[in-house]
């Protein structure tokens, strides 16, 4: 369990199942052009159904909401034609973006509201309202970098991770 001493195998897996055909109906939600709002209330169910198979555990808020976004993104794009030369945080960011960072202050208490108020870090809202600039700018360089030089997914894999943490002010 390491630090999420409340999470086992038996969790994540009963999550992941839980979750099953989520995040189609995001990609279903964004390829009809869905506000984030209708997006949130698809993620929102997600999670009640996480939550459930869970016992209260949290396993994959954040996916679900990065993830999910993500994917709604990918689907959005390739409907739309104007958005097709842009990367899926780009997407993201032109579409839902305004919507993302208006709804922090209708949202419930969380991990990331409470960091977001207590030190004024922007967070997992923050980061998808602009479109994961982290990602794009730093995780992607990083592992692309590290396979063009030759090392092995692992080794690449570790070292994106290790420099997003660098990075990542929480």
């Amino acid at each position: 369990s390491g630090s999420h001493r409340d999470m086992n195998i038996g969790t994540l897996l009963s999550s992941i199942e839980a979750l099953r055909g989520s995040f189609a109906l995001l990609a279903h939600a964004g390829a009809r052009g869905a506000s984030f709002a209708a997006l949130r209330d698809i993620g929102m169910e997600a999670e009640r159904k996480m939550l459930l198979a869970t016992a209260g555990v949290n396993t994959h808020r954040g996916a679900i909401f990065n993830l999910g976004l993500l994917v709604a993104a990918a689907a959005r794009r390739r409907v739309d034609h104007a958005l097709q030369k842009f990367s899926c945080g780009d997407v993201v960011a032109r579409v839902w973006g305004a919507e993302i960072a208006a709804a922090r202050a209708q949202s419930p208490v969380s991990h990331g509201n409470s960091a977001y108020k207590k030190f004024a870090v922007g967070g997992a809202r923050t980061a998808a309202a602009a479109g994961f600039p982290s990602v794009y700018n730093i995780g992607l360089p990083v592992l692309r970098r590290h396979l063009e030089a030759g090392h092995d997914r692992e080794t690449a894999q570790i070292a994106t991770l290790l420099a997003l943490m660098e990075y990542l002010p929480d």
